[in-house]
């Protein structure tokens, strides 16, 4: 099935007010006690103190549950012959996601310590499916300029170069760099939120005051 109606498709402003409220309430947004930066996938300009972590959402099983439920329901995942994902910290949501649509899920994951484009499927199994189709829907959780869901297509052509792939996030927290939605290998970017979220955790408190930062160690 080609991806027709998700190419012009906009999210409801409802649907991306409930993903950004589950964002909040599960604790994504996180701050190091040590005030130490975290590392991105792509270089930032300046070292960043806070971090949208989705992976905290997985102690909150009513709010995956929510978000399984407004994944399906977007053309992306309902257009896509299969789906994959951003590994690692995806895999248990995308699981579901597949289980819950019925959609196979095309397996990836980056070894231990690995530079972070380094995805590989998961098993022989996972490459025959992406020969198989012709969509696939990547899932993500949180993506910057775009890095991280580009490897992961690339992967995924790598084993099948006609392969039409799309990413969906629950957030876009910067603007993608344009190399990675140009043709060759280029791919297309679709996200239930898209604003703008400061490196710096004074910034981010400085403008969005009413969202909790949890400190982690």
């Amino acid at each position: 099935m080609p991806f027709d109606t998700c190419l012009h498709y906009e999210v409801p402003p409802d649907e991306s007010a409930l993903v950004w409220q589950s964002l909040g309430e599960g604790g994504a947004f996180i701050t190091r006690q040590s005030g130490e930066p975290f590392v991105f996938a792509a270089p930032t300009d300046e070292p960043p103190t806070l971090k949208v972590d989705a992976e905290r959402l997985g102690d909150h099983q009513e709010i995956v549950d929510r978000l399984v439920g407004l994944y399906a329901m977007h053309p992306c995942v309902q257009e896509a012959g299969a789906l994959s994902l951003v590994p690692n910290g995806m895999a248990d949501f995308a699981g579901q996601l597949g289980r819950y649509t019925g959609k196979d899920v095309i397996g990836l994951f980056r070894p231990d310590g690995a530079p972070r484009s380094d995805m590989r499927f998961i098993s022989p199994d996972d490459e025959t499916l992406a020969l198989q189709v012709s969509t696939v829907c990547v899932v993500e959780d949180v993506s910057r300029i775009g890095f991280s869901a580009h490897a992961a297509a690339k992967v995924l052509r790598d084993a099948n170069p006609g392969l039409d792939v799309h990413t969906l996030s629950m957030l876009q927290r910067d603007v993608v760099d344009p190399a990675y939605t140009e043709e060759p290998g280029g791919i297309h970017y679709h996200t239930f939120v898209r604003q703008y979220i400061p490196l710096s955790v004074e910034e981010f408190r400085r403008q969005f005051p009413n969202i909790n930062v949890e400190t982690v160690l």
